[in-house]
């Protein structure tokens, strides 16, 4: 699901950037600040994921076959944070700005992820995959991320990607009984029946009503 969330961000990234921008997964390079850019670059690097539990269902779900009948019981679809620490490389700090404010703008028109920018498993999952710009409560403040990968300044921005994980079915069913089959066999020395206890029986009598 990591993979495929990146190659979705990627390509999210591809629709609100500026013409001619590319974009990687890599972690920052110090060299990039030194060296001299004949292309814009946006860097998406992942820091950071965590299990996101709000409205989990705790209960698993089953699965029917086109017969209708159950087959398998799956978990709950859990959903995870993935937080990407974002910076623009393009020789000039107007040209940087502008890649950000261009992912800040997107952020704000799209929630939630266009299904035509998924990939792999979060496509096949058909659930939102959100998307928030410098969320509250990061799982690490920008600034102090930068200064620990050992980079010189630059303003950065976090985007958060809220995506599913839907767990294999694995305990499978055994399917419904349709046939029972009984034999009847004696055997040979078997242990004999016990004696059936005596039934009481009802004795007939008359009774004699005299009257003087």
């Amino acid at each position: 699901m990591i993979h495929d969330a990146g190659r979705s961000l990627a390509a999210w990234l591809g629709t609100v950037l500026p013409q001619g921008t590319s974009v990687s997964l890599e972690p920052p390079d110090p060299k990039w600040a030194v060296s001299s850019r004949s292309q814009p670059l946006a860097d998406a690097f992942l820091f950071d994921v965590r299990e996101d539990t709000r409205g989990q269902s705790s209960s698993a779900s089953l699965l029917r076959g086109n017969d209708g009948i159950v087959g398998a019981r799956q978990s709950p679809v859990r959903h995870y944070r993935l937080s990407y620490l974002i910076s623009a490389w393009a020789g000039g700090t107007a040209a940087e700005n502008e890649i950000l404010g261009a992912i800040m703008a997107g952020c704000a028109a799209d929630e939630v992820m266009p299904s035509d920018c998924l990939h792999g498993s979060l496509l096949e999952a058909g659930l939102p995959v959100q998307i928030r710009c410098a969320p509250a409560n990061p799982a690490a403040e920008p600034a102090e991320l930068w200064v620990s990968l050992a980079l010189p300044t630059r303003t950065v921005i976090v985007v958060a990607l809220t995506a599913p994980l839907v767990p294999a079915a694995r305990d499978v069913i055994a399917p419904p009984v349709r046939r029972l089959d009984l034999d009847v066999m004696s055997v040979p020395g078997g242990v004999p029946r016990p004696a059936e206890p005596e039934r009481k029986r009802w004795e007939r009598g008359r009774i004699i009503e005299r009257h003087e």
